[in-house]
């Protein structure tokens, strides 16, 4: 075996696991992991989706937490997040249910009609957090430069 595939197996190797690195958080009454970024396209939607197989009767989600510190990605007891305009979802720990955050007064970004959880990448503002907001919102800085 060539030394040069070896080494980029191995490369490709690391920088996929790196990239889907994640660790399963306790407290919920679902399998729930932490995330760096939530689907940015249909694409990466997809792709993650397909990971998380999630059955018939839930669907694949990526949301923050509800301290919104943190992206979360996990299977959702409902084959349809339904979200009514002006809102962004968070999963609540305590209860393991999605609850709403109203986004009218963010900056940018606030969905102005309803759409799925499945659409979640159309609306990027709904998931750029910094340590306990929503970049989007006036007062929200952001805590990092890879947020």
């Amino acid at each position: 075996m060539d030394i040069t595939y070896v080494g980029v197996f191995f490369l490709t190797s690391v920088l996929l696991q790196s990239k889907l690195e994640c660790r399963e958080l306790d407290g919920y009454s679902f399998p729930v992991y932490t995330t760096e970024n939530c689907p940015k396209n249909e694409q990466e939607w997809n792709q993650r989706s397909a990971v998380f197989n999630c059955s018939k009767e839930q669907t694949y989600a990526c949301f923050p937490n509800n301290e919104i510190t943190d992206l979360i990605e996990f299977c959702y007891p409902l084959p349809i997040i339904a979200i009514p305009a002006d809102l962004c979802l968070y999963l609540s720990k305590k209860r393991s249910q999605m609850d709403a955050y109203e986004c009218k007064g963010f900056e940018y970004g606030c969905p102005d009609k309803p759409y799925r959880g499945s659409w979640i990448f159309h609306y990027s503002a709904c998931v750029s957090i910094g340590e306990g907001c929503f970049l989007a919102e006036p007062l929200c800085r952001r805590s990092s430069p890879y947020r």
